[in-house]
Formats: structure tokens, C-alpha cells, sequence
């Protein structure tokens, strides 16, 4: 996620150097996502430089809005680009994740379950529109 006005906008290609000299606006740089996605950028000799440092999301879009850093969030929705006056860059190489539930098979729970795999899957589809 950039700026609107970024350079990058017009003429960002991904690869392990821009990675390397990109600032970034990290959202819970101690969270395990976070440190997972450090250890791949370790492994391809990238390391990540902070602009900012933040626990939310309306902090990290406005420090993103002020040019402090890009930001990398996975499907961000439309509205929130649109009102701090950014834009997602092309992520069309990132492969798509497949999420998944678990629980215990218990005879009194099943109808539950199946109702809110029922709502989830027609909320998903739904919404798909409000994200990039």
C-alpha cells in the first residue's frame, strides 16, 4: 500500500532490491505473522527498514497517507485506500491462501457449524467487491 501519488504507482516492479531499500510501516512488528514474513525476506537477503512502528491499522494508514513507509496488507479493503488517499500496488504473483476450520464433531454443535460455514461462504462471496 502506497501513496496515491507515489512514483511507485506507475512503476513498481517487485524483487528482492526493492524489498531490501523499500521504508515499510509496520502493523505488530512482534507478531508472529510478522516475524514469519521477516524470516522470508531474510531468506531471499532482505532486511526490512522501518519508517514506523504501530498496533493499528488507522495509525499505520495515516503514517502510509504522511510517506513514512509503504505498508503491505493482504486484501485491504477499498474504503479504507480510498478515504487516507492510497492505493494497493500489483499482487497478482502472491498465491492464493486456502483458510481453513477445525472443531470437534460433536452431535450438538453440527447444525451450528453448518450454519456458519453457510453465512461465512455468502458473506465472502458478497463482499469479494470490497476489497482490492
Amino acid at each position: 500500500i502506497v501513496k496515491k501519488d507515489s512514483p511507485l504507482v506507475n512503476s513498481f516492479t517487485w524483487s528482492e532490491q526493492c524489498l531490501d531499500s523499500m521504508s515499510w510501516v509496520a502493523l505488530q512488528e512482534d507478531s508472529y505473522s510478522m516475524d514469519l514474513l521477516k524470516i522470508e525476506m531474510r531468506k531471499h537477503g532482505c532486511a526490512p527498514v522501518y519508517g514506523a512502528l504501530t498496533n493499528t491499522i488507522s495509525a499505520a494508514l495515516k503514517y502510509i497517507e504522511l510517506g513514512l513507509g509503504a505498508g503491505f496488507m493482504i486484501t485491504p479493503p477499498k474504503f479504507l485506500l480510498e478515504s487516507n488517499g492510497l492505493v494497493a500496488l500489483n499482487t497478482d504473483f502472491l498465491a492464493e491462501a486456502e483458510i481453513g476450520l477445525a472443531w470437534r464433531d460433536k452431535e450438538e454443535i453440527n447444525d451450528i457449524i453448518t450454519s456458519f460455514r453457510t453465512l461465512a461462504r455468502e458473506l465472502i462471496m458478497a463482499r469479494r467487491g470490497d476489497f482490492v
